[in-house]
């Protein structure tokens, strides 16, 4: 009983010892809390010293021999375990992001590029290889790394290798290069996975790619960045590769030989007669159309599409669904859901988009033998095609209007000839403009469109999506209340929960 109780007491003096120091550091100096714990955790040790030296002595005996031995073959039996987890480790190795943003993944997008490489790609961050300045940046090339045997990365730093610096106009830490084994490199100035998937494409694109946004009519302008301008639709349509211009085909007379698509953005009012016979001979040829008609505007262009199979309706679509009122959004901006799971475009596409002021876009029921024409998105049940839209009140007619679901997209193909002649045409354009083209799945949609448009199937995906705050605000006392409870509270209290079992087993 009494070695029992000396136990405790040594115990006792290892805890006061533990508190003591973990107080001195929390409050930064020994006050006076601490002090004591630290004088009673040394006297009391010192005590159970002066009467348990016996016991010391006896503790090396016969026994030890055949405890260290086991000691040895256990600690042996942990270690190789250590090796193999190791080895298979790193044969197999996986890795998993349970984010819901996916932070430390690379995007769909990213992974399709990345998987039809056809040259091998080295990516060079300049930066310290012991301590980057751009962590980020190191583990984000590591992801590139690691997902395509086609791409190889290092860190070199600039200050240490100054040629490699100079040779490709680094002038700081955290700047990229990315080199193909042809030759070619492009400098990325803040290394992002979007400026490096972009970079791959461009260098990695074979001959030029323009899309061409028309004007003198009204149309949308690529340039502005107005709330109702396209500004932001034309940078992405740069990030996926493609260069924009305008094209005034009345002042030129021509479509340009460098046009890989013609984009066709919300007319006010109609084309030319001979604007229209050119772009439609274009098409024919095997040219590529991006089309968007808003409401009441463009109809005898629009009427003209009905030659390959799309029937553009004359009306405004209403959405009485609650899902538009959960945005923000009334009843003329529909909300879609419901997306052709067939076609490349919206195979995969499963995020709401919506359509401010829509008209129906119908695959035509007489079959245009040469055209495959399929009706890419569709609103909600809860919805219809309103023919009566000058009204100042809209009211559902059986006789006349198109009841839900309504489609707003369709994609037209003629797979018959080489080059394939495609478009897509979209009841809507206030969808792309800055105001809208970041709500939901608007940007996807339309880049998807034109990665089609541009026969870049392999870039369509849902692209990543901003981090979201999720930031815990805490008062100064919350803070300290978990500091103490985490660093002080837990861990004292599982010592002590593990020294009472122990002591308990010494009977």
């Amino acid at each position: 009983m009494k070695q029992r109780y000396l136990s405790l007491l040594g115990i006792i003096g290892l805890d006061l010892l533990f508190l003591g120091a973990m107080l001195s550091w929390i409050l930064s100096g020994f006050v006076l809390v601490s002090k004591i714990a630290l004088f009673l955790g040394v006297l009391i040790l010192i005590l159970w010293g002066i009467f348990s030296w016996r016991r010391t002595k006896m503790l090396v005996g016969k026994r030890s021999v055949s405890m260290g031995a086991s000691t040895t073959i256990g600690i042996a039996f942990f270690i190789g375990i250590l090796i193999i987890i190791n080895i298979v480790g790193a044969r197999y190795s996986t890795r998993l992001d349970l984010t819901k943003e996916k932070l430390f993944s690379l995007s769909q997008q990213t992974r399709n590029i990345l998987k039809n490489l056809d040259q091998n790609v080295e990516i060079i961050l300049f930066d310290n290889p012991d301590s980057p300045k751009n962590a980020q940046a190191a583990e984000l090339i590591d992801e590139y790394d690691f997902e395509s045997p086609k791409v190889s990365h290092r860190i070199i730093d600039p200050d240490r290798d100054p040629q490699m610096a100079k040779r490709y106009g680094i002038t700081k830490y955290g700047q990229a290069v990315l080199r193909l084994e042809n030759g070619k490199h492009s400098t990325i100035e803040k290394p992002t996975e979007q400026e490096i998937t972009n970079a791959i494409k461009q260098l990695t694109a074979t001959g030029g790619s323009k899309v061409y946004f028309t004007k003198g009519h009204g149309e949308l302008s690529p340039f502005s960045g107005d709330p109702e301008g396209t500004s932001k639709l034309k940078d992405f349509i740069t990030q996926e590769g493609f260069d924009v211009d305008t094209l005034n085909f009345a002042m030129v007379g021509k479509i340009p030989d460098d046009a890989a698509i013609i984009a066709i953005v919300g007319p006010k009012t109609d084309l030319f007669p001979t604007e229209v016979d050119s772009f439609l001979s274009f098409f024919k040829r095997g040219g590529k159309f991006l089309i968007m008609l808003e409401p009441g505007m463009a109809d005898s262009f629009a009427a003209k599409l009905s030659e390959f199979g799309i029937e553009v309706g004359d009306n405004v679509i209403v959405d009485t669904s609650p899902m538009g009122r959960m945005f923000g959004a009334s009843p003329e901006m529909p909300m879609v859901m419901g997306y052709d799971k067939t076609h490349a475009i919206t195979k995969n596409f499963n995020i709401a988009t919506m359509f401010p002021t829509a008209r129906s876009v119908v695959a035509s029921k007489e079959k245009k033998s040469q055209y495959n024409v399929v009706e890419l998105a569709k609103t909600g049940e809860q919805s219809w095609a309103e023919s009566k839209w000058h009204a100042q009140t809209a009211q559902f007619d059986e006789n006349e209007d198109i009841k839900g679901p309504v489609p707003v997209a369709c994609a037209v193909e003629n797979p018959s000839r080489k080059p394939a002649p495609r478009m897509v045409v979209f009841g809507d354009p206030d969808f792309t403009t800055n105001r809208y083209i970041t709500f939901s799945g608007n940007k996807d949609l339309i880049l998807n469109s034109v990665d089609w448009l541009g026969k870049q199937e392999n870039l369509i995906s849902i692209r990543p999506k901003n981090p979201e705050d999720r930031k815990l605000m805490l008062t100064p006392r919350q803070q300290q209340k978990i500091f103490y409870l985490s660093v002080v509270a837990l861990p004292f209290l599982a010592i002590l929960l593990a020294e009472i079992a122990w002591w308990r087993r010494q009977k």
